[in-house]
């Protein structure tokens, strides 16, 4: 028997489909058996289903093979047939394994939740029962501070029930003080944070105002949503006997207040009257009690009581209300208010405590000051006019210090101009050949022409100092020099009165230190040059010693010891005193402004430093001055040239350095130009002079001078102005600038500030010293030499490619 393609078709999806079926059913049963896994009905069903849909299709594919008569009906009654049989064998097995409830059981289910029911019912109507019966104020609030519970006696002590209290929790309890919320509020947060419960004992008011004693216990809790709260009990520790006596203490308080305290009904018929109340008013409480508050108030005021009586009706208070009443004898009061409501029992308003405060003493000393203040405003007024004419005087007294300022700077010109003439001229002279007589005269004329120059000096200095218009110039110096400098200017004076002249210098003294050194050493010559004139006999000794020092600074202390007249302990005092000396007969003995110690005290101070002395009479002094400088790494500065009062023959200029140079003078004063160019000859230097401002931009402008020693107060055009002038002129037409050196007699500030911002290169004071010129002078030509050098240099290489490539230079 042959089977027809489409039949073995049939069998095998069949079989196929039939055997998924049975797989996934064995799976199911599988896991139910062997897993332990419990099946929902609807899931058993669904197996049984695929089960018999499974065996079915296993039937039917094999029938199609077979050739029946109507197959179709033969293959549906095989499959429903084991179907049948299949659901029959599997339907108890899952009854049994699934446990499907049978209304018996449905009976049990009801009768058990109706149990639980009941005894939850029964344990919150304990637990309700049981919170609304103790002594004891219980509640429970979120973490939020919203109430979610409280028990009957929290709600009589508060008089706010539950719904109330799930209000927002500000100003709930009113009357209790804002502190000591903030601080069970932070108990609160406490217990949050840590966990764990706590016990607390407080003073806590009611709200009739009555403070009592409780135990807080708050302890921590979570709901079965994790929401967390906080549980708190409180229990009133104040017996009544500490009730009793706390009422007691609180009358004794009111009692022996000085402010009227008293209480009334809701009606206002006062029913307490303390004796404050009995010196205010001047009612005894015999007389009072029982009477309307009304009789207390003016006619006039008796609106204001009643509207009071109405505020405290609401349960409100009130605060530090300004009105006047009415006394026994007629005498009408100024007083501050207060009232607050008493409550009952049930926290109804049944009353109102009073407190009345005398303000006349208040009130008169805010009549006193608002007078006052009348007269101040007068006075004010006064005072503005009186401003106005301090502001002229100070205009005029401004203009005064200016007009004395270029008074002393005139003053300055006009002195140091001739003496400029002087000294210059002298030492030109003592250059010269002469006899031993005529060099004497001359040595003579030179050291009164010094002399005088020093005196006018510390005048300036002395004025400039009281007018502010000094400042210090920091740079580093070698201290250790220094000394040895001013000690060597003054050898040849210590010499000619034939006494000893020392140095001592403490080997630890840095080598370099940053400060003012010009200040430093104006002060060390004041002490020197005084020991020297004071001494007659023996010597002077001086010293320098490091008092302390580290990596960045240094105290040196400067010690001038001599073994002159000294002074007595009562005219010490008059040391470091302006135009004074100790001895009046001294000045004519030793001569001296008397204001060498004044400067040198300023100076120290300025430096931020000390300065004293010790002295005995007849035993010599010692002077010494101690001063805070900072060390720079910087290299060493150049050095003070050496010198003498005495004169020495002047060495010309190197003539590398002259040759080929020609100097410009710019002076109106005919002396002092004959002087400048003098000395420049004797320096060896080829110069010109001119008188005024606009010459010298005339000659300067030319480019013929490497050097112009420009005087700044001229006829026509200031020297500043002039050297402005002379800057465009070299700017426009592009050529080298000529080196420009300011002359000037003025000693005020800003003299060299001013120079300098016109456009000059360096500042020379009168009277100008040979030295100092050719100090100056070999300064700037060896620099112009070098920029020179290095100009031919750059040319040259231009000219020589081959030149070294390590030639360095300076572009102009």
């Amino acid at each position: 028997m042959s089977i027809e393609p489409l039949r073995l078709l049939s069998l095998g999806a069949n079989l196929l489909i039939g055997v998924a079926m049975l797989s996934i059913t064995a799976a199911l049963f599988y896991g139910w058996f062997r897993k332990g896994r419990r099946l929902s009905p609807y899931l058993i069903v669904f197996s049984l289903f695929f089960l018999c849909s499974g065996i079915g299709r296993v039937v039917k594919g094999c029938l199609t093979v077979v050739p029946l008569p109507a197959p179709e009906l033969l293959l549906d009654l095989a499959a429903g047939f084991f179907g049948i049989i299949a659901s029959a064998m599997v339907w108890p097995i899952a009854i049994k394994a699934v446990k499907l409830p049978t209304y018996r059981d449905l009976q049990d289910a009801i009768a058990t939740r109706n149990q639980v029911l009941n005894k939850l019912n029964y344990q919150h109507q304990l637990f309700d029962t049981f919170m609304s019966n103790i002594p004891v104020a219980a509640a429970i609030r979120n973490a939020r501070g919203q109430f979610t519970y409280v028990n009957s006696e929290f709600e009589r002590l508060t008089g706010l029930s539950l719904e109330q209290l799930k209000r927002p929790f500000q100003g709930l309890f009113h009357w209790i003080p804002r502190h000591i919320i903030d601080r069970e509020v932070e108990f609160d947060q406490d217990v949050l944070r840590t966990g764990k419960a706590r016990e607390d004992i407080v003073f806590m008011p009611l709200p009739d105002g009555e403070y009592r004693r409780w135990l807080i216990v708050r302890f921590p809790w979570s709901d079965y949503k994790g929401e967390q709260f906080i549980g708190s009990v409180a229990v009133d520790l104040t017996s009544e006997a500490e009730q009793e006596k706390m009422r007691a203490q609180l009358a004794a308080v009111v009692e022996s207040s000085d402010d009227a305290i008293f209480s009334k009904t809701i009606d206002g018929i006062i029913t307490s009257w303390n004796t404050g109340a009995e010196k205010l008013y001047g009612y005894k409480a015999s007389e009072i009690i029982g009477q309307s508050v009304s009789i207390l108030a003016p006619p006039d005021r008796q609106q204001e009581i009643d509207g009071m009586l109405e505020t405290i009706k609401n349960g409100e208070h009130v605060r530090d209300f300004e009105t006047i009443r009415l006394c026994k004898d007629g005498t009408i009061l100024n007083v501050e208010v207060t009232c607050s409501p008493i409550r009952g029992p049930s926290t109804e308003v049944v009353g109102a405590a009073v407190v009345v405060r005398d303000i006349s003493a208040k009130r008169e000393a805010e009549q006193k000051i608002k007078q006052l203040y009348e007269d101040l405003q007068e006075r004010v007024q006064q005072l503005g006019d009186a401003n106005v004419a301090l502001q002229t005087a100070r205009d005029q007294a401004l203009e005064a210090s200016n007009l004395k300022s270029a008074f002393v700077a005139n003053i300055s010109h006009e002195l140091r101009t001739p003496l400029s003439g002087i000294i210059g001229m002298n030492e030109l002279l003592l250059d010269r050949e002469h006899d031993t007589e005529s060099r004497v005269l001359l040595q003579m004329m030179y050291d009164s022409a010094k002399a005088l120059l020093a005196v006018v000096n510390d005048i300036l200095d002395l004025s400039k100092i009281e007018a502010g218009k000094v400042t210090l110039e920091y740079e580093p110096f070698d201290p250790t020099f220094l000394v040895k400098d001013c000690v060597s200017l003054l050898s040849a004076a210590a010499s000619s009165k034939g006494i000893s002249l020392e140095v001592t210098l403490d080997k630890d003294v840095p080598q370099f230190v940053y400060g003012d050194a010009m200040r430093v050493r104006q002060i060390l010559i004041n002490l020197i040059g005084n020991a020297v004139k004071f001494t007659a006999e023996g010597g002077v000794t001086v010293r320098a010693e490091v008092d302390r020092q580290d990596s960045k600074t240094a105290i040196i202390t400067f010690i001038v010891t001599d073994t002159g007249i000294g002074i007595d302990k009562e005219e010490q005092r008059l040391l470091f005193m302006p135009f004074t000396q100790v001895d009046n007969s001294s000045t004519r003995r030793f001569g001296g402004t008397g204001l060498g110690l004044t400067i040198s005290k300023r100076f120290v101070d300025m430096m931020r430093g000390e300065i004293g002395f010790e002295s005995q009479k007849g035993q010599g002094s010692t002077f010494w001055f101690k001063v805070h400088f900072d060390k720079t790494p910087m290299g060493a500065p150049e050095k003070y040239p050496a010198s003498n009062l005495t004169r020495s023959a002047i060495d010309p200029i190197a003539p590398a350095l002259a040759a080929g140079r020609c100097v410009l003078v710019v002076e109106d004063n005919p002396v002092l130009r004959e002087l400048a160019l003098r000395q420049l000859v004797a320096l060896g230097v080829k110069a010109q002079a001119v008188e005024t401002g606009n010459d010298a931009i005339v000659k300067g402008g030319t480019g013929e001078f490497d050097v112009i020693l420009m005087d700044v107060n001229l006829p026509d055009l200031s020297g500043n102005d002039a050297t402005r002038a002379i800057r465009l002129i070299e700017d426009s037409s592009k050529r080298a600038r000529a080196t420009i050196i300011a002359m000037t007699a003025g000693a005020m500030k800003g003299d060299k500030e001013a120079a300098l911002e016109s456009g000059m290169d360096d500042y020379l004071a009168k009277p100008v010293r040979v030295e100092q010129l050719k100090i100056i002078l070999e300064k700037w030509l060896q620099a112009r030499q070098k920029q020179q050098e290095q100009r031919d240099g750059i040319y040259n290489r231009i000219q020589s490619p081959n030149t070294s490539p390590n030639t360095c230079f300076m572009p102009d």
